[in-house]
């Protein structure tokens, strides 16, 4: 009887669940948010509101996805080798290359606006968001540091509670200053909340580099071969990032703000559904990063093998429970105007669930070079949702663009476990889980 109650004590000292847990408030917060919003904004502003964001998240790719990708694979293995030295080091180079990217986008975005691209019908649109990419991407730089430093499940609290938190605050604040809401006022709130969850994290990062000896560096660090990195993990990160935002760019290029609301509310459901996938993705990283460059294909494939089985845990049992609570719930929490979003989260639900059946490819393909190759598979994925959105949009409406994001959600994470398999010799899909399970068995 003891045994079996230390056994299900230790499940819940597992670093997997404690993140699971954090990502579970971080969800109701943000699910609250939304509803505030999506009530506050209307269907046609909220759509706006969300097209906004989705091209801001995108500028923001170099910021968001090449650099902390780089620094938390750098630092891990510096940690491995118990070289503090180096550790600092590269949190410097990676604030430096951050710094410098900001003129460059906000330049990108400059020319961008100069050859009249307009975004959700308002004509600075994309001016607003190239600002708003290197304030929405710093958190992220700080999530990236203590990933590598080993704090997965602490390097989260600030994006994952501070943010919805702040932002409700934010919102209703400037709500009640100006005396009206607007996409605009929706975005100011969201970059406002999440400076403050980095200005904290920061401090927390702080904390964790005090507890580091102050030591030389044992190894030099190729500023070329950084940035190179930086570059070819932006790659697979713009491929991976274009996929969870194209869906907004093709709703603002057939003029659907109303249909936009709705989509966004059905990303606030979906966010449910993923939220297992990335809890257990902030973790394998951490623990990725310390094996793979190992090169140990059973230290891999068990980690992959325990990520896995979470993520299907989590994801599957929502996705059920979206199925069958889902349409009542976004009717009593977002109203009647928004019911249409039922259908198009039931079916990006679908996708994503049987997409993690694939494995934590992106992440491994990160941390072994597989990024070029891995991204390909990835645009093939983007194309494939763009192409199904527009072959049947005349015939579906905005479904069509669910249904293109749901095939190419699958065909991206297919391929790229693919990938690995070629690259790593390693089979991070639940076929591969099946297989070394029977034949340890035996």
């Amino acid at each position: 009887m003891s045994k079996n109650l230390n056994g299900v004590f230790s499940k819940f000292k597992s670093a997997y669940l404690q993140s699971m847990l954090i990502r579970i408030l971080n969800a109701l917060l943000t699910l609250g948010v939304a509803v505030l919003l999506a009530r506050l904004l209307g269907p046609d502003e909220y759509g706006k509101y969300a097209i906004l964001l989705s091209l801001a998240t995108i500028l923001g790719i170099p910021f968001k996805a090449g650099l902390p990708r780089t620094m938390a694979r750098d630092i891990a293995v510096s940690r491995t080798k118990n070289d503090e030295g180096t550790i600092r080091v590269i949190i410097k180079l990676g604030s430096q290359v951050f710094i410098l990217l900001i003129p460059l986008i906000i330049l990108v975005s400059v020319g961008i606006w100069f050859i009249g691209f307009e975004v959700a019908g308002v004509t600075f649109g994309v001016l607003f968001a190239g600002v708003l990419a290197p304030i929405l991407a710093a958190d992220a730089n700080r999530m990236a540091v203590m990933q590598g430093l080993g704090s997965a499940i602490r390097s989260q609290v600030p994006d994952m509670l501070i943010r919805p938190l702040g932002t409700a605050v934010i919102v209703v604040a400037l709500m009640l200053l100006v005396g009206t809401t607007s996409a605009e006022v929706g975005l100011i709130a969201y970059a406002a909340s999440t400076l403050l969850g980095f200005l904290i994290g920061a401090l927390m990062v702080r904390r964790e580099l005090g507890k580091l000896p102050q030591k030389s560096p044992t190894e030099s660090v190729s500023k070329t071969g950084f940035l190179v990195s930086v570059g070819t993990m932006s790659l697979l990160g713009a491929s991976t990032t274009i996929t969870g935002n194209v869906d907004m760019l093709l709703l603002n290029h057939f003029g659907a703000y109303d249909g936009a609301g709705h989509y966004k509310v059905a990303m606030a459901g979906l966010a449910v559904v993923v939220l297992g996938g990335n809890a257990v993705s902030a973790v394998a990283f951490t623990r990725l990063a310390e094996t793979v460059p190992t090169g140990d294909k059973k230290k891999i494939a068990a980690h992959s093998d325990q990520a896995l089985k979470w993520s299907i845990l989590f994801t599957g049992g929502a996705s059920l429970l979206i199925l069958l609570l889902g349409k009542p719930v976004i009717g009593l929490l977002f109203g009647a105007q928004y019911s249409d979003a039922w259908l198009i989260l039931v079916v990006l639900s679908i996708g994503f669930t049987i997409a993690f059946m694939f494995g934590q490819g992106p992440d491994i393909a990160s941390l072994s070079g597989s990024q070029p190759p891995a991204a390909f598979c990835i645009v093939l994925g983007i194309a494939t949702t763009i192409g199904i959105s527009f072959a049947t949009i005349n015939s579906l409406g905005i479904i069509a663009i669910a249904l293109g994001s749901m095939i190419g959600t699958i065909t991206r994470y297919a391929l790229v476990a693919v990938v690995i398999r070629l690259s790593i010799g390693v089979d991070i899909t639940i076929f591969g889980l099946i297989f070394r399970k029977v034949t340890q068995d035996k």
